[in-house]
Parts: C-alpha cells; structure tokens; sequence
C-alpha cells in the first residue's frame, strides 16, 4: 500500500517572524532567492514579507558583497562607500531588530539603519566605549538620541549582536542588545527615550555615500510596523540568535 503523501512531507518547525501581527519587511541575506547579485555584489536586497521592498544600489561599486557567518549567508558592507537605498514609510510606532556585526575598529558613526537626511537611525559609534547609537524622533540628546553601551573595553569591536529599537508615540522608546534593555554609558542617557515625530527609515549599511558607512556584516532586519510586546519581541530576537550564532538573553 503506497504512503499517504502528506506522510512524506517534512513537518514545519521553528519560529517565523512572519507569523508575528504588522511585520512590514523582513530582510533575510541568507535567503538567496532576495538576493540579485551582479558581478559578485548585491544589487538587489528584497524583503521577503510584508511590504516586500525593495533595497537596491545602482553605483557597482558601493555593493555589498555576501560572506558566510556561522554557515549563514550574510551581506558584508566595506566601510568606505557600500549601502542599499529603499523606500521607506514615515513611522511612530514601529519595531526594528537587527542581527549585525562590526569587523572593523572606525572612527565616528558608523549607520547599520539610517533615514539619509536628520541623523536617525542605528548606528555603531566609537568613543572611550564601543555604542550601539539609536536615535529616533530628534536630536535632543537624552531624550530622543540614545546611546547605550555596548561594551567596556574600547578594544572591543560591536556584536555579532541583536540589537533592537522598540518605539511608539504613546510609550516612547525602548533599546535592547541581545534580548537585554540596555542602561545608558553616559549620564542622562538611560534605556528608554521619548520619540514622539516620525522617522522614515531610507538606508541600509550607510548614511550616504560619502558618510557613516558602516564596516561589517548585517544578516537579517526585520521591521514590525507597530511596538512588540517583551514576548514577541524575545521571540524574534531568540530566532536571530540562534540563526546567526549570538547569545541572547
């Protein structure tokens, strides 16, 4: 008697960050049909859910190449010219978590996400201590701009990490680093910041051509048009970590 087909197919398992409500992009390096390479490079970073927008760099040689990250396909940005352009949507409320790493010891800020225009986003930043920068909403330092650290040591590169921003007009912001709320490195940043204007988020890997462009690997972002709850916000972060090899809390 022949096996009943649906014996034979595979049972899905695991966590799907799509399967959380208002995800709006999901870009994933190690899914290669997002990808559309050309001579080597990434021309064409697309997101493979909600939205499905299209990240893109038309100059051949500020492309992002691929590498390999703990048996994972992730996209490595050169720190010199490298970032993918997408079109974003101005956004209160809204969720960001990102698997990256920082390879190489810069000067300054240095954008893993940026809106290209009013200096926000998230950024790695060099000082006495290695930061993850997040600034949304403004530039009022303490209130909107934030600046958790990240490590101690300014010999420490930043990540492999999770990094996220939680925010909403009505809550304010939340930053977390491997699943952890982070405290601020310097007085009055602190873990939480008020973001009530709106962002559009515009780039990836850069602030422009000819600044900020971050030196490193960026494996996967994913982008929730709404604030996650702690539980849904671990979920994700959890699958990021064990996907890309990082410890998260």
């Amino acid at each position: 008697m022949p096996m009943n087909p649906r014996l034979l197919r595979p049972k899905a398992s695991g966590f799907n960050p799509a399967s959380i409500s208002g995800i709006a992009n999901w870009w994933d390096g190690n899914d290669a049909a997002t990808l559309t390479l050309n001579a080597g490079a990434v021309q064409t970073w697309t997101s493979k859910a909600g939205l499905k927008t299209a990240a893109s760099q038309s100059t051949a040689n500020n492309r992002p190449v691929t590498i390999t990250v703990n048996g994972k396909t992730a996209l490595s940005f050169d720190g010199a010219n490298d970032g993918l352009d997408f079109t974003g949507t101005s956004r209160t409320d809204e969720t960001w978590i990102i698997a990256a790493a920082q390879t190489a010891d810069q000067s300054g800020q240095r954008q893993m996400l940026s809106d290209g225009g009013n200096g926000t986003g998230m950024s790695a930043t060099k000082g006495s201590v290695k930061l993850l920068e997040v600034a949304f909403g403004g530039f009022t330092e303490g209130t909107n701009r934030l600046r958790p650290q990240y490590s101690a040591t300014a010999s420490a590169l930043m990540g492999p990490g999770v990094f996220t921003c939680v925010r909403s007009a009505a809550a304010g912001g939340f930053v977390f680093i491997d699943g952890t709320q982070r405290t601020g490195a310097v007085s009055p940043f602190a873990s939480s910041f008020s973001t009530s204007n709106a962002d559009t988020m515009s780039k990836i890997g850069y602030y422009s051509s000819s600044l900020f462009q971050f030196q490193g690997w960026i494996g996967e972002i994913l982008l929730y048009d709404r604030a996650l709850s702690a539980s849904e916000r671990l979920n994700v972060e959890r699958y990021l970590g064990k996907k890309w090899g990082i410890t998260v809390a």
